[in-house]
């Protein structure tokens, strides 16, 4: 994925006896997302006022928003920046992260090969179909879902301007090349040729699909640019262009009671980050972005969205078609989150639903911070049907129950006309969620408007409540590629995370460690000094089936020592122990195969002086 180039380098990074290089940059800080047909991972890079841009490693829950000025400082390490101190600069975020642009946006497409793969893939008339002129193309699909509110189009030629293939002195063994300078001998690959990519919007790159990178596609969130690998379907250009309109994904939470029995809503979730399939920011389904990313994009008037804060009846009237009707509830929780509810009939090309799928015959459920929404979380509302059902919204007669937050809502109707609810706030009694219930009276649906596009403008984009404050998360910055977070006790205020990077070197598995003290002082990697180093985390299944070693690159001014232990029924028990000297070497603890379990723990501690210990760097290789 997009760190493991990251983390590629810092494998290959320069000799232990090597002090590393310190750097000191400002720019724009981008959040950038990379994918494959079935997940994703994100990651941060520096957009530097030189005109370069470079990936950073840093504690994920520390960083300013996409988009704001910020001064970097740390260590390069090959391409990649490890970050000791991020401040965010005076001045406004200037990434689009709150606010979709709009109208014709100015759109080049560069497709560029490498030195050992001269490959063409696509002419230039397929690659202008699938993102400006065809049926499905990513052009089509943003007009439709914006309400004819944004389109695509070149700016010398209105059907698209689709420039090279040009051959850049590179190869496709480095993903994305030893410095991330693809984009940059692209580009002035284009420059050579006479042409300039001023006056773009947005400046989509394409090369020959190679296997160094793991990744389809990647797109800067709020940014201006996007990267294919040798991929231009829709649920990829769609996807992308999604984020650089400041669209983070839709996700589905996965909940379970106190006896492990699927559930729609409990104190016990997790949130798969693409399965939402009713959102082309979920998973492979190219559908319409929810009510949630429309309010945000300024697509859908705030005059649509209705706040419940009484118990009541409420109709929604069709997500598909601008009309001057409600199209979304939103219901608070009372602790800086509340469920959206949205409800779909078949239009268009994209929302082509058949009439027996669930997203037509009920109200589909969200939960989403308040403020600039992150990931959004569909409520799974038939928790214990077939997997891969896609029965996820709330069909006529059943009643969504959240007992904690005082929340019930029954749908009664869903039909052409619209979909009508009933919405109880209070207490209610502690059921099933989601239980099926009998259907209350019905209520009467009011006629909705015929659904012709409405002539007035969009409205000025909506400004949400802000969110309550929260305690700071650790979040794995690789999504499903994360091998392990250390959840440092609070026994110690000078526990360190341990967030690994996955990476590959040669037939090895390996994660690179980024330390992160609790009280949010960086450690990201580079030289710093610390008492004690305590990393619990669950090893990955190679590791556990063929063992490997933790290699740590550290100095002591006296007596520090490396434990590696595991939990077993017993207690803790060591497994391995290596003394750290004086000077910076690489000191290795082996991990024998069958020793390990589930979970182990890593300590690296001074017996007498503190702040006696150096960490340089640290990894974990499987065998």
């Amino acid at each position: 994925m997009l760190l493991a180039v990251i983390a590629s380098a810092l494998l290959t990074a320069s000799p232990a006896s090597a002090a590393p290089a310190r750097v000191d940059l400002q720019g724009t800080l981008e959040e950038v997302h990379a994918h494959t047909r079935s997940k994703g991972t994100s990651g941060w890079m520096l957009s530097t006022r030189a005109g370069r841009r470079v990936p950073l490693l840093l504690a994920r829950d520390r960083v300013p928003r996409s988009g704001s000025q910020v001064r970097v400082q740390g260590i390069r390490w090959r391409s990649s920046v490890l970050v000791q101190k991020l401040k965010k600069l005076p001045g406004g975020v200037v990434a689009r992260a709150s606010v979709a642009p709009r109208g014709e946006l100015k759109t080049a497409v560069v497709m560029f090969n490498f030195t050992d793969d001269r490959s063409r893939p696509f002419s230039a008339e397929q690659v202008r179909e699938a993102l400006f002129t065809g049926q499905r193309s990513a052009n089509a699909f943003l007009s439709e879902e914006s309400h004819g509110a944004v389109s695509l189009a070149g700016r010398d030629q209105p059907d698209g301007d689709v420039l090279g293939w040009y051959e850049i002195d590179a190869s496709e063994t480095a993903c994305m090349g030893t410095n991330w300078d693809w984009l940059d001998k692209a580009n002035a690959a284009v420059a050579a040729a006479g042409k300039s990519l001023e006056g773009y919007d947005h400046v989509i790159y394409l090369h020959p699909a190679t296997t160094a990178c793991a990744w389809s596609g990647i797109g800067a969130l709020g940014g201006d640019w996007s990267v294919f690998n040798g991929e231009i379907a829709l649920w990829l250009t769609g996807h992308e262009l999604g984020h650089n309109y400041g669209f983070e994904h839709a996700g589905k939470a996965y909940c379970v009671d106190a006896e492990n029995r699927p559930v729609a809503v409990s104190s016990n979730c997790s949130v798969g980050e693409y399965d939402d399939p009713y959102d082309i920011m979920g998973n492979r389904q190219q559908r319409r972005s929810s009510v949630i990313r429309q309010l945000q994009a300024g697509w859908l008037p705030q005059a649509n969205v209705t706040t419940v804060t009484q118990s009541g009846a409420y109709t929604l009237a069709a997500l598909e078609h601008r009309l001057d009707a409600t199209q979304g509830l939103r219901i608070p929780r009372g602790d800086g989150r509340s469920y959206w509810l949205e409800f779909r009939r078949p239009a268009g090309v994209f929302d082509d639903f058949a009439p027996g799928d669930a997203a037509v015959n009920g109200v589909t459920i969200r939960l989403a911070d308040d403020g600039p929404a992150a990931v959004t979380e569909l409520i799974d509302t038939n928790p214990a049907g077939p997997k891969g059902a896609h029965d996820e919204p709330l069909a006529v007669g059943r009643t969504f129950t959240d007992a904690k937050h005082g929340i019930q809502v029954t749908t009664h109707a869903a039909a052409e006309a619209g979909a009508t609810v009933t919405v109880t706030l209070g207490p209610v009694a502690a059921v099933e969620e989601a239980a099926v219930t009998p259907a209350a009276a019905p209520v009467p649906v009011a006629p909705a408007p015929a659904p012709a596009p409405a002539p007035e403008p969009a409205p000025a984009p909506v400004t949400t409540p802000a969110p309550s404050p929260a305690a700071p998360k650790t979040t794995s910055m690789l999504g499903n590629e994360f091998i392990s977070t250390a959840e440092a006790e609070s026994r110690s205020p000078n526990s360190v995370l341990l967030q690994a990077i996955s990476a590959r070197r040669g037939s090895a598995r390996v994660a690179v460690g980024l330390l992160r003290t609790v009280d949010g002082r960086a450690l990201a990697l580079g030289r710093g000094r610390v008492p004690r180093l305590d990393l619990r985390f669950r090893p990955t299944a190679r590791l556990l089936s063929r063992g490997g070693s933790l290699r740590l690159h550290a100095r002591s001014r006296r007596g520090c020592r490396a434990e590696v232990l595991t939990r077993t029924t017993g207690g803790w028990r060591r497994i391995a122990r290596v003394d750290v000297g004086r000077r910076f070497r690489e000191a290795t603890v082996a991990l024998p195969a069958g020793a390990l379990r589930r979970v182990l723990d890593v300590r690296v501690g001074c017996r007498r002086a503190p702040q006696a210990l150096d960490i340089d760097a640290a990894s974990l290789i499987s065998a």
